[in-house]
């Protein structure tokens, strides 16, 4: 589990950075075998020669209620979104070796209250538009102090890579990403998000 606000601000800024700087693409793809439910907008920023990264739309958002099961507004414990993402990359003797982030933020709900939860987000690596190659998941700890509605989070996949396939680019790869769902969860954001 990766802390928020570990002993690693320069991270941090380094995310934050990217992140304000690589903001305002978007684009349409195919999520494939991940939910299959057609096209999604997302949004998607990488600099040139990396693979592409790219927020998964019936995965952005993450609402959790306080009786399982319920979809009562009321029952709401807090609603999580992802907002932004980053990557940087270098290709090496046919490895891509990939940094990126995922930035969002949480509110809570009319039955939720402050403190510390673990968000739970995953990355999947792609050929363009087609089956998933591999997938990582992680839990994206995030504190909401006392006397507060909201917070932010950002979390930081500092190594993952991959081998290219022969005759294949980095930029023939993508990076899909969003929040680790239950098949229920992907359905109330098909509904409701």
């Amino acid at each position: 589990m990766t802390k928020l606000h570990s002993a690693r601000p320069l991270w941090v800024l380094i995310a934050a950075v990217l992140i304000v700087a690589l903001a305002g693409c978007s684009s349409t793809i195919s999520p494939g075998k991940l939910f299959g439910r057609g096209k999604a907008k997302v949004k998607t920023n990488a600099p040139p020669n990396c693979p592409s990264i790219s927020i998964l739309a019936d995965a952005a958002t993450l609402t959790r209620f306080a009786r399982p099961g319920t979809t009562d507004i009321t029952d709401t414990l807090y609603d999580a979104q992802i907002l932004k993402v980053a990557i940087k990359c270098k290709v090496e003797g046919g490895v891509v070796r990939t940094e990126f982030g995922v930035s969002g933020s949480i509110t809570l709900g009319p039955s939720g209250t402050p403190g510390q939860t673990d968000l739970p987000i995953f990355a999947a690596l792609t050929l363009k538009d087609q089956d998933v190659l591999r997938k990582i998941t992680r839990d994206s700890s995030v504190t909401i102090k006392a006397g507060k509605r909201t917070a932010n989070f950002i979390e930081i996949v500092k190594r993952f890579e991959f081998r290219l396939a022969a005759g294949k680019a980095a930029t023939d790869y993508e990076i899909l990403t969003g929040f680790n769902l239950t098949p229920a969860q992907v359905k109330y954001n098909q509904r409701y998000q």
